[in-house]
């Protein structure tokens, strides 16, 4: 199970760490766990209810209101108040392997975008139990010293136990051989340590396709949205009014709302265009984020006096 610290936290529901420290001591909203030395450690399902949190806060909701409410009165409230839905369900991804587990423990950052299971197990161990117990996940991710026919044999069998998910292997060395292999049967595969920005764009890009082609969503589904503060009716009501000259700012925000879903459905070929297309989306939404910032201090009796 993941555990964040509260910087990582911060950043990830962009409410600052003085903030999370107030809303522990008056709404009981704190992290699950603490380590010996009294850190506080966020569990995944504590930043899921921050993230929601954050998210109708942005909104206009005032935190009084909300801090008790369970996640299901949350997502109900962020769809009704703001038109967006809550994020769609993380992928299921297990990790297994000793050196996999002391990685991602340096790049947590990876691990939010999924509900994951972590081993350190090796991927002997890993197997035999996979056969006798009840779980099953979306993508797994393997690190292995090396590859060979019993080894691929066993990963198949484990796969079949948990429900055949996205597999990726991670292993020092890989054979042309065994490439091809692999690239037949639809596994990814990459050196150990992986490079962060490949690993990032399997999590994202290959089970999403992986998805999208048995029915179940779209990429744009996928992707985390940041909640805009005026509806579309809103927009063309501010566009139609006088605003001293605003009405620009109004245009802008209508432009980039539709650039930002444009960017979120786009999809790339490689892994180095997946994240091209992640780092202009994420400058795209942070453009609206800003622009409709100015555009409420234009509208605020206080901007127009």
């Amino acid at each position: 199970m993941p555990l964040y610290g509260i910087g990582t936290v911060a950043r990830l529901t962009g409410v600052k760490p003085d903030t999370l420290r107030v809303w522990e001591r008056r709404y009981h909203l704190g992290a699950s766990h603490k380590s010996p030395t009294g850190r506080r450690q966020y569990t995944q399902t504590d930043l899921d209810h921050l993230q929601l949190i954050s998210a109708l806060v942005q909104s206009g909701t005032r935190i009084g209101e909300i801090a008790n409410s369970d996640r299901k009165t949350l997502e109900h409230l962020l769809e009704s108040s703001t038109g967006t839905a809550a994020a769609a369900p993380r992928p299921r991804v297990t990790f297994v392997g000793q050196r996999l587990a002391g990685w991602l423990e340096e790049h947590q950052g990876y691990l939010a975008k999924c509900n994951a299971r972590i081993t350190s197990s090796s991927v002997i161990e890993f197997l035999e139990a996979a056969s006798s117990r009840e779980f099953q996940c979306d993508a797994l991710v393997v690190e292995s010293t090396s590859l060979g026919p019993e080894a691929w044999r066993r990963l198949n069998s484990a796969r079949e136990c948990l429900g055949d998910p996205c597999l990726m292997i991670l292993a020092d060395s890989i054979s042309d051989h065994w490439r091809e292999e692999l690239d037949r049967a639809g596994v990814a595969s990459a050196p150990f340590p992986p490079e962060p920005t490949e690993l990032a764009y399997y999590l994202a890009h290959g089970i999403t396709e992986r998805e999208t082609e048995a029915g179940h969503s779209s990429l744009a589904d996928l992707v985390s949205r940041r909640p805009h503060s005026f509806s579309d009716k809103q927009l063309r009501d501010l566009q139609e009014a006088s605003l001293d000259g605003y009405q620009k700012l109004v245009s802008m925000v209508q432009d980039l709302n539709e650039l930002e879903d444009t960017c979120a459905s786009r999809d790339g070929d490689t892994w180095q265009q997946a994240a091209s297309n992640a780092v202009i989306y994420a400058l795209v939404r942070q453009a609206r984020w800003l622009t409709e910032r100015a555009l409420e201090t234009a509208v605020s009796p206080h901007g127009r006096s």
